[in-house]
Formats: C-alpha cells, sequence, structure tokens
C-alpha cells in the first residue's frame, strides 16, 4: 500500500544505517532506493541489502548518473502502491506514524498529503553516527484553504519541504509518464 523512496549518491553508510532500522523495526513497506553511487558504495548498500533481505522489501536501482530528483521521477513512474512517501537517505521516518498518516488520507480523500511531527537532529561530527548536539522541531506544511490557486500561493508564500509526507499517489501517476 506504501512505497519508501530514497534517492541516494555515494552515501552507502547512510543507507546501510537507514536499512538497518528499518530492518531492526521490521517494516514492511516496500522500499526503493536510487542509488546514482559510483560502484564502490553502490556494491557496499548491494551487500547489505543481501542481509537484510528475509524482512525488508528493498529494490536498489542503478540510476548512476542521474541527481536526486531525477532518480525519485525514474522510481516514481515505476510505483504502484496508492501510498508513496520520498526523503534523503540521511533521514528516518517511523513506520509506524506512517500507516496513521495512510489511515488519515483514507478517511479524508479530499486531502494529498499528511505527516507528523518533524525534527532535525545534529551530530558533533559528520558522518552517520556520532553524539548529538542539538535537535530542532522541523515545520512542515500545512495548507487548508478552499481553492487550489489559494493552497498554493500559500505553499509558495513560505519556504517548506513537502518531503517526509505521505503522499496520495497511484491515482496521479500518468502525469509523470
Amino acid at each position: 500500500m506504501l512505497s519508501i523512496i530514497i534517492p541516494s549518491i555515494n552515501r552507502s553508510e547512510f543507507l546501510i544505517r537507514l536499512l538497518k532500522y528499518f530492518y531492526k523495526i521490521e517494516c514492511k513497506h516496500l522500499i526503493y532506493i536510487g542509488d546514482s553511487s559510483n560502484l564502490y558504495h553502490f556494491s557496499q548498500t548491494k551487500e547489505a541489502i543481501k542481509l537484510l533481505r528475509y524482512r525488508l522489501k528493498v529494490i536498489q536501482m542503478n540510476h548512476n548518473g542521474l541527481n536526486d530528483w531525477e532518480s525519485t521521477i525514474s522510481i516514481l513512474i515505476q510505483v504502484e502502491t496508492k501510498y508513496c512517501v520520498f526523503f534523503p537517505d540521511d533521514n528516518f521516518i517511523v513506520p509506524e506514524n506512517m500507516t496513521k498518516c495512510i489511515q488519515f488520507l483514507e478517511l479524508n480523500t479530499d486531502y494529498v498529503a499528511a505527516h507528523g511531527i518533524g525534527v532535525t537532529i545534529l551530530l558533533k561530527n559528520e558522518g552517520p553516527y556520532g553524539q548529538i548536539k542539538r535537535i530542532n522541531y522541523y515545520p512542515q506544511p500545512i495548507i487548508e484553504t478552499n481553492t487550489a490557486t489559494t493552497r498554493l500561493i500559500n505553499y509558495l508564500k513560505s519556504y517548506s519541504v513537502a518531503m517526509f509526507s505521505v503522499f496520495r499517489f497511484f491515482e496521479h501517476i500518468s502525469l509523470l509518464k
């Protein structure tokens, strides 16, 4: 019912950390990785996927030469689930909360996306592991008005990122093809 889309380039250590997280919490959603990495990083991720394949459903796609948005679009064209979420390889999403977002969207068909609370975590050092330096609230857009024009204008008035939201997707796939 939900596809998780993760673009990545030369950051296998972040992808492997994320996949281990999904493995430990027994994520049941289909995970697409748009991997634009060089051979070393692509192979590192591929080996990790082999080790975790008994509990995760992961499709690693070789997107060498594509940037993150080109990779995401390439995956979206293939997605067949009703809902999807996409985010970079250095982020986390709680699958249980994604399920709650889907339940909300099922009950509220006039909404196209739903999300929970976002936070940013800054480490004291570079890389995927280390001590936490700071945790901050990460605002995500909530736009509720009567017309699409007003929603677009309100969205463009202040910078925000719609990533990290669960989107009602499948019925709009034809727009990408």
